[in-house]
């Protein structure tokens, strides 16, 4: 049963399990500036990094014995149900109701988020009473261990120097974590969290810097060109326009752009773009 081909229509025939990547990739998608230009098409990998400090607390989540077993197994399963949905097909489409998007196919990453940082949250508030020195050791051994195997088995890696910096950020979360479990009465525990605190959010600056940074290489720069050059041939029609009628209005085009991008230079027109088998056909 089928409603339809187009980009907003549901089709059974999209709901696969077909595979969107090798699901041994998607490790490295947990570490600092794994991201190309590609990760906002519809071909590429979802983008899950929210520092590197969260992905050892929600490790440590699941050992923290003030956390209850019913707690951790429902966090679990939610996790599980997402990371399904990242890499079946047709599981994926479900969330876009059977059609894939024109852009950046995992537009529920955000959620997955939402959930990774809370779990974090939970198992930083319960650090002191629910967890020992030895399981904040072996986690960070993990976290470090899972970076090595990133590297060495190239899993999905963009960007190699990042995680061999998220090495050394990682060794230094998991001693800054076993002295705030000490629970000092020296002036020593206040300034713990915010040394924490200052090198999560510098980490998620950097990741943040760099991936516009690749954006704006790859796409903007080009298409804000682009759009100079078409509206400064429109401009003198535009300014004699806007003198006699400052509401909006429709300008037509033959340019294969974006419906209205044009309103992003400061005009208050409407572009009207006609592809030209389209026009000859009516």
């Amino acid at each position: 049963m089928e409603y339809g081909e187009g980009r907003a229509q549901f089709s059974l025939k999209n709901i696969t399990f077909e595979k969107n990547f090798e699901i041994q990739n998607i490790f490295s998608r947990f570490f600092t500036n794994q991201f190309n230009f590609e990760e906002i098409k519809n071909y590429a990998m979802p983008i899950l990094f929210c520092g590197i400090l969260t992905n050892i607390l929600c490790i440590l989540y699941f050992t923290n014995s003030k956390i209850s077993i019913k707690e951790k197994i429902l966090t679990l399963l939610v996790f599980a149900i997402f990371i399904a949905s990242f890499y079946i097909k047709g599981v994926n489409l479900i969330w876009s109701l059977g059609n894939s998007p024109a852009w950046y196919k995992y537009r529920y990453t955000f959620c997955f988020i939402f959930i990774y940082i809370i779990t974090a949250y939970r198992s930083f508030e319960n650090i002191k009473q629910g967890t020992n020195y030895l399981k904040i050791i072996l986690t960070t051994a993990v976290c470090e261990i899972i970076g090595i195997l990133v590297i060495k088995l190239n899993l999905g890696v963009i960007n190699e120097n990042y995680i061999k910096y998220d090495l050394i950020l990682t060794l230094i979360f998991g001693i800054m974590l076993l002295l705030y479990k000490a629970n000092f009465k020296a002036k020593i525990a206040c300034i713990i969290p915010i040394i924490i605190a200052v090198l999560s959010i510098s980490n998620l600056i950097v990741n943040a810097n760099a991936n516009v940074k690749i954006i704006m290489d790859n796409a903007s720069k080009n298409q804000y060109d682009q759009y100079k050059v078409l509206s400064s041939y429109f401009d003198s029609n535009i300014q004699s326009l806007s003198e006699k009628d400052n509401s909006i209005y429709r300008v037509e085009t033959r340019d294969r752009l974006s419906t209205n991008d044009g309103i992003n230079f400061g005009f208050k027109r409407i572009w009207i773009f006609w592809i030209d088998l389209f026009k000859e056909g009516t």
